[in-house]
């Protein structure tokens, strides 16, 4: 990425990005003549949380800016999360499970001082594609909600999720 993009903490070609919940921004880049390698880079507001979220595996998630957390479960197996803590340099991927390769959960949390960003370098599986599974902020299981209020009072801060997210299915963040 060095030759494409010089600095990634200070790029500012992103745009909204509602799909993803938050209030975040996000921007993809795809290389030329790489069919199964591209990225792509995002960030979200301190005081807010991504909608938890399940793709193939291949994918590695580069923190760039901001301090918090990650939850990582497999389909079926919600009461064993397990809690990835992250900061600026940061850098882990998401499992596949089962025969059938189900795909891992996953979802991020900013509990920092400073808008979370990170870079994802993605390879397209060659059984399951780009299969991506979303959970709007509706359906999640509320022990989400508490484990993020509960970690961010621990850090100081405070939550900028918009309660109507929880409650209007087509919530629509405003900045």
């Amino acid at each position: 990425m060095a030759n494409f993009i010089p600095d990634v903490r200070a790029f500012d070609k992103m745009t909204v990005n509602d799909f993803r919940g938050a209030g975040g921004s996000s921007v993809r880049f795809y290389l030329p003549g790489l069919v199964r390698l591209h990225s792509h880079q995002s960030d979200f507001p301190v005081g807010t949380y991504k909608k938890a979220h399940a793709h193939p595996p291949g994918r590695s998630i580069i923190l760039i800016t901001g301090q918090g957390f990650s939850l990582l479960w497999e389909p079926g197996k919600e009461k064993d999360r397990k809690k990835v803590d992250w900061k600026p340099g940061s850098l882990f991927g998401v499992g596949l499970s089962g025969m059938q390769g189900e795909c891992w959960y996953h979802q991020h949390f900013n509990t920092g001082a400073e808008p979370a960003r990170y870079l994802v370098l993605h390879t397209k599986s060659p059984v399951l594609g780009d299969k991506h599974i979303e959970v709007d902020y509706v359906d999640e299981d509320p022990e989400i909600r508490k484990i993020f209020e509960n970690e961010i009072a621990k850090a100081g801060v405070k939550s900028r999720m918009h309660p109507e997210c929880y409650t209007e299915r087509n919530y629509k963040w405003i900045k």
